[in-house]
Formats: structure tokens, C-alpha cells, sequence
């Protein structure tokens, strides 16, 4: 999928997930929730739709873009203010972002 065709699919994805309080859009292919976070360069709030795992007690969500070798836009932003807020259906919570490393980044998903 090229980056054009993702970033409309991102969209939908993310309006219906909104309009519908995650009727629409929070189990396609798992489990997904929205994740907000604040441009590093704009200061805006920027929203995508993410697959996340629970481990623990943890939201896991893994920095992909596809296979790429440059990291999602998202993680950026989460990496410059780690302060962010997720919406799993109806919930909406405030989260502090960490990146794994070491021996939690091994075990992760497990």
C-alpha cells in the first residue's frame, strides 16, 4: 500500500472511530484504539488509528510504518512530548509514552 492510499484508509479509519465511539473501527483486524499526539514541529494535535496489545497491564503498540526503515510520524511526535491520549471505544485516557529497551522490549507482546 502506497503512502497516499494509507494516509486516505488512516483517515476513514479515524473519522468513523470518532463518529461512532469506536462502533466502527475499534476491532478490524484486532484490537484498535486512536492515538493523539502533539506535533513536534507544529504543536497541533495529530490522531491515528493504531493496533495495540495488552501485556500486563500495558498498552504496547508497535513504531511501524509498514515495513519502512523511517519511523511513523507518531512516534516522533510521542518521542519530543511523550504526553499523549488514547481512545479505546468510548474511554478517552491520558498516557505517559515510553519506548522499550533492553529486556521489557524482549519480552514484550509475550
Amino acid at each position: 500500500m502506497n503512502d497516499i492510499s494509507f494516509k486516505i484508509g488512516s483517515g476513514i479509519h479515524r473519522v468513523l472511530y470518532k463518529a461512532t465511539r469506536g462502533g466502527i473501527g475499534s476491532r478490524s483486524g484486532g484490537l484498535h484504539f486512536l492515538l493523539t499526539t502533539i506535533g513536534r514541529k507544529t504543536g497541533r494535535k495529530h490522531t491515528v488509528p493504531l493496533q495495540h496489545f495488552l501485556d500486563s497491564g500495558k498498552t504496547i503498540v508497535v513504531a511501524s510504518k509498514g515495513g519502512s526503515e523511517n519511523h511513523p510520524p507518531w512516534y516522533l511526535n510521542l518521542r519530543s512530548n511523550p504526553q499523549v491520549v488514547v481512545q479505546i471505544k468510548k474511554s478517552k485516557i491520558s498516557m505517559f509514552a515510553t519506548t522499550a529497551i533492553g529486556e521489557e522490549r524482549k519480552s514484550c507482546g509475550r
